[in-house]
Formats: structure tokens, C-alpha cells, sequence
């Protein structure tokens, strides 16, 4: 699991505000807030303590006001004494308030998110904060006298619960006033630079010592609370990424996996269709056999059938002709003639009648809704199949079965007859 402190002072757009640390804003117009869990959100400041979003007053300090009360409480007097200094020396135009340091990139508060997993996989909200706390314990104890955490926030109302922790660096200044300054409080807390035998500079300097001794801390109180951390910093020559880009590559990345996730449901989708069209196929291609199969047989067997009788009756009828007295022979000849000529007429065109019946079955509209006839029973009567199996009388044993094995056949039967609903029916 990757244990993140991610941290940083200013951004595109300046330093840095708190107001989405302590939710100072509609957030009903933010679509990743849940509105809901956002009251079980848990705040911490300085002055005020520990407490849930819905235990906290109306009239309550934001983080804003704590910090900048801070601001005025500790720095007031070097921001007054550099006044001084400044108009002595003719340079009034110098001249910053408490509220211009608390706002400059280089004096504001600091600010960390701290994070145990992401959006796939994360520690509950409870542990997370039992790890945050231990750690902000440990960070007073060792550097409590120049670094001051100013406050915290643990969000539950987004997709994985993290923490955004802001602390300030201060240190006295030459003129024996305490100021907001990070290279010498870490210097006044003891800590060198990664290589003292090189100068101050970007590769160089003591945050980065800073850094990597709260990072160290940090994995090792999330092992103490039994926590498999992944201890291999990662590293890619990245740039640097503010609080606002940290989020958005957050949310992008969020949205990378949501679009692999629809993109697989889409293949399955596809997948599913094609099964579903083949076994329609299938069954229509059976249904269309069965059909012509049918047609063929009925019409020869029928009509052949009827035009015998035809015949018979008209032998019949002429040898009751020729049995009469009733008729003179004149008669008897003509009507048996008739009769004889009907006779040969039906027997010639018998093969001309089972054609034109064969193609009356066989007419694209007459086969179509047929077909979807016979298809229709077939379906209705796998759907009998799979919810309560073959009759007996329709239990096939083939040449290798016993009469024993009727309840195997009957049970496989039923089996085989579920998988191919189910697949029709795309589950």
C-alpha cells in the first residue's frame, strides 16, 4: 500500500487557502463532496481542538481566522520591527502587514495531505487518523519548537479518506524577533544539509533532510499499527505538483480507471450480444430445417395422400357405373370414359400438385411467420426444460444407456437446458 505526504506552500494561483480543508464553501456545487459524510468530517486546529464538522458552531473560527490570529499573535512584533527598520532606511514602500506574510509563498503555512492507499483500496477513516495523530505527536515532540502544526482536517466526504495538515516554519531573526522563515528553524532544529561539503541550493538544502525524516516517520508509525507500507519512494522526474494538480491527477486518474472499467463492462456487453445472436442462430437455423423438413414431408405425404383417395373413389364410382343396370351401355361407356380420363388426369399431375403445395409452404411471408412459430414453441419449451427437466417419454437412451440412467439423462438434460437460457437471457 503507498503511504503519501504529499506537500507544498503555493500553486498557480498563490499560496495556498485552507477554505477547502474546513469545507468554508457550498460544497453543493463540488460533485465529488458527498454532502452527507462531509458532517463526519473531523477538524483540529491550535486554538479551538478536535472536533467533527457537525459538532462545530456557526460562529466558529475557520482555519483561515486560527491561522492568521496565529500570525498576529507570533509575528506581529518582527513584522513591526522590519516596518521600522524600513522607514528608517527610507524604504516605507517594504513595509508588509501580518495578513501580506501570511499570503506570501514564502512565509505562508505549509501544507501536507496525508494518505494511506487510494481510490481501489484504502485504510478505514479510523486508522488513518489513529496513524495522522501518533505521527503529529511525534512531529511536536521532535520539532515542536520551531515547526507549528496550525491545523488539520480528515475528509470522509470524498472518494478515499486522507488528511490536509498545515504547520509554519519560524525561527528568530537576526534582530532577536521571532518570523516565519523554514531554512532557520530547520537549521535551529539541528538539521544539515544532505551534503554539507556542497552550498545551499534546490538539490541541496534542508527541507529535503526535513522531508525525508517525516516520510521515514511516517511509514514507520503505519508498520507500528501493522500496516504493509510500500517503503520504495517513487520517483519518475515528475515536477513538483501544487495541491490543486495533486487533485485534479487524482480525479484523472480516478476517471482512467472508471473508462477501463465501462470499456471492459462494453466487451462483456459484446461478448454477450454475439452469444446471444449465435444461439438465436442456432435455433433459427434449426427452427428453418425443421420447417422445410416438415413442409416437404407433410406436403408429399398429405397430398399424395389426398389425390389417392381421389383416385380410389373415382375407380370406385366407375366400377359401380359398370355394375348398373340403371344406364345403357351407351352411358356406362361415356361416364366410364369421363372417369378414366379424370383418373389419368389426377395420376399425371400428382407430382405437379405435391410441388405447387411445397411451394405454397415455401412463400417468404408464409415460411417467415412460421418459422418464428415453430421458434417460439422451441424457446417455450426450453424454458419448460430448465425450470423442471424432460418428461420420461422424451428421454432419449441411445444404444449405450439404461433404463437406470433415465434420471442422469434427465438431470443433464435440465442442465444443458439452463446454461443456453441463461446465455439467451445475457446472464
Amino acid at each position: 500500500m503507498k503511504a503519501t505526504r504529499h506537500n507544498g506552500r503555493s500553486g498557480k494561483h498563490g499560496s495556498y487557502n485552507p477554505k477547502h480543508n474546513d469545507r468554508q464553501f457550498d460544497i453543493s456545487h463540488s460533485e465529488h463532496i458527498d454532502g452527507e459524510l462531509a458532517l463526519q468530517n473531523v477538524y483540529w486546529d491550535c486554538y479551538g481542538g478536535r472536533r467533527t464538522s457537525a459538532e462545530t458552531p456557526e460562529n466558529d473560527e475557520s482555519f483561515e481566522e486560527v491561522e492568521l490570529r496565529f500570525y498576529h499573535d507570533n509575528y506581529q512584533d518582527s513584522v513591526n520591527g522590519q516596518n521600522y527598520r524600513n522607514e528608517c532606511n527610507g524604504h516605507s514602500e517594504r513595509n508588509r502587514s501580518v495578513e501580506e506574510i501570511y499570503r506570501n509563498k514564502k512565509t505562508c503555512p505549509e501544507e501536507s495531505i496525508l494518505q494511506l492507499g487510494n481510490i481501489d483500496g484504502s485504510v478505514s477513516a479510523e486508522t488513518l487518523m489513529n496513524v495522522a495523530e501518533t505521527f503529529f505527536e511525534q512531529f511536536n515532540e521532535r520539532f515542536g519548537e520551531h515547526v507549528h502544526i496550525l491545523d488539520w482536517a480528515l475528509h470522509v466526504d470524498e472518494k478515499t479518506p486522507h488528511i490536509h495538515e498545515r504547520h509554519v516554519f519560524d525561527a528568530l531573526n537576526a534582530h532577536g524577533e521571532l518570523a516565519p522563515q523554514q531554512d532557520k528553524a530547520l537549521e535551529a532544529l539541528g538539521i544539515d544539509l544532505p551534503d554539507p561539503n556542497k552550498p545551499k541550493s534546490k538539490s541541496n538544502n534542508r527541507k529535503m533532510v526535513f522531508d525525508a525524516i517525516c516520510r521515514d516517520m511516517f511509514l514507520s508509525i503505519c508498520e507500528e499499527y501493522g500496516l504493509s507500507v510500500d517503503r520504495e519512494p517513487t520517483y519518475g522526474g515528475k515536477k513538483y505538483l501544487d495541491k490543486q494538480d495533486f487533485i485534479i491527477q487524482n480525479q484523472q486518474t480516478r476517471l482512467a480507471n472508471i473508462a477501463d472499467q465501462v470499456a471492459d463492462k462494453e466487451k462483456d456487453l459484446e461478448k454477450a450480444n454475439v452469444e446471444f445472436a449465435a444461439i438465436d442462430t442456432i435455433m433459427n437455423s434449426i427452427a428453418s430445417s425443421i420447417y422445410d423438413s416438415t413442409c416437404s414431408v407433410v406436403a408429399e405425404v398429405v397430398t399424395r395422400d389426398v389425390l389417392k383417395r381421389s383416385i380410389d373413389s373415382a375407380k370406385a364410382a366407375k366400377d359401380e357405373e359398370e355394375r348398373t343396370s340403371f344406364y345403357s351401355s351407351y352411358e356406362k361407356q361415356a361416364m366410364g370414359s369421363l372417369l378414366k380420363r379424370f383418373i389419368n388426369r389426377v395420376e399425371q399431375t400428382i407430382d405437379d400438385v405435391v410441388y405447387r403445395v411445397k411451394c405454397k409452404f415455401s412463400q417468404d411471408d408464409n415460411r417467415s411467420k412460421n418459422i418464428q412459430l415453430v421458434q417460439q414453441k422451441m424457446w417455450r419449451n426450453l424454458d419448460r426444460l430448465a425450470e423442471s427437466g424432460p418428461h420420461d417419454y422424451e428421454i432419449c437412451y441411445g444404444n449405450e444407456l439404461n433404463y437406470s440412467d433415465m434420471g442422469k439423462v434427465g438431470s443433464k438434460t435440465q442442465e444443458i437446458a439452463q446454461q443456453v437460457v441463461r446465455r439467451r437471457r445475457g446472464r
